[in-house]
């Protein structure tokens, strides 16, 4: 582990070779993320390199609007988050091309109001997490003569767009974004977990001083979308679904993790029943009308979360 620090304090102070402050922050979750994604450290440390990143004292929609940089915003017109990522791909429309794919600066904007140190690591590490799994096999377009369309994979969350030609109308839809928080908020609390393993090895006198200044026990519990990683780590913790996820999710093979829930349950459209909970839990309140509509979904992830467990006490009889 003490090479993965080793690696991590090169690339952080490749990247930013003066600013000594800000240094133990970014060697911290470097070294966290190449422990967590250790296959593919050319990815994490080609993302750190070439992201621009923002960490500003000032809200996210100030942080973007001085960057000049375009977001999606809520029905009120903003975003209520600390934290913002995208790898910076844009979709342009041509007469005479169709439908093309420019690649911008990638970006991670975090906003250090009224925040202590372990929710910007958290924050950090959190978006590092989101672009590490968008880069293979992040976008695919098909052209098509009236409604041409393309897509952006995060995770196993899927972005699509159709372009109507005739009405120049731009429909989007996101699929399973729900069910990606849910897996990124858990992986986030075990990279920042992973963080707290230098304090074993390293005495260097600003990464001691990090640890003495940031509020441990904050570093130890999921942070965000609280109402659905309550209930996402009750089937993360068995290791066949876990291991779905885990082995495709960066690769960004999310037809294998489709495929094999559905044929788990041998029902072509299980997969698609299972990521819906996490996509809609928490947007509903408890209504009468709403109580029904949870109590279904927290019906159906019980099915799913006992088909796991039997699985896996399969398996462990097989051993």
């Amino acid at each position: 582990m003490e090479g993965l620090y080793l690696l991590a304090r090169k690339v952080v102070e490749k990247r930013f070779p003066y600013d000594k402050d800000i240094q133990p922050l970014f060697i911290a979750e470097l070294y966290g993320l190449l422990r967590k994604y250790k296959n593919y450290s050319n990815i994490v440390c080609d993302i750190f390199l070439q992201t621009d990143i923002f960490l500003e004292k000032k809200t996210i929609d100030e942080i973007l609007e001085e960057h000049n940089i375009e977001a999606e915003y809520d029905s009120d017109g903003n975003n209520r988050t600390y934290a913002i990522s995208s790898l910076g791909y844009e979709f342009i429309y041509d007469t005479d091309k169709g439908v093309t794919c420019e690649k911008g600066p990638s970006f991670i904007a975090c906003s250090l109001l009224d925040v202590d140190l372990a929710h910007v690591l958290n924050s950090f590490v959190h978006e590092m997490s989101h672009l590490i799994k968008s880069v293979i096999r992040s976008h695919a377009i098909i052209q098509d003569k009236n409604k041409p369309e393309y897509y952006l994979r995060s995770g196993v969350s899927l972005f699509l767009y159709q372009y109507n030609i005739k009405k120049d109308i731009m429909k989007s839809c996101c699929q399973f974004s729900g069910l990606d928080e849910a897996i990124n908020t858990v992986q986030t609390t075990e990279i920042l977990n992973d963080i707290l393993s230098l304090r074993e090895f390293v005495d260097d006198r600003d990464m001691v001083k990090f640890f003495n200044d940031i509020n441990i026990s904050n570093m130890k519990k999921d942070c965000g979308y609280e109402d659905i990683t309550i209930l996402f780590r009750k089937i993360w913790c068995i290791p066949s679904f876990r291991d779905l996820i885990e082995e495709n999710i960066v690769e960004g093979d999310i037809d294998t993790i489709i495929y094999k829930f559905n044929e788990l349950f041998s029902d072509k459209y299980a997969f698609f029943r299972f990521a819906s909970i996490f996509d809609e839990y928490d947007t509903l309140d408890n209504s009468m009308e709403n109580q029904k509509i949870k109590n279904q979904m927290l019906k159906e992830f019980k099915r799913c979360l006992n088909k796991f467990k039997s699985l896996e006490k399969k398996h462990i009889k097989r051993l």
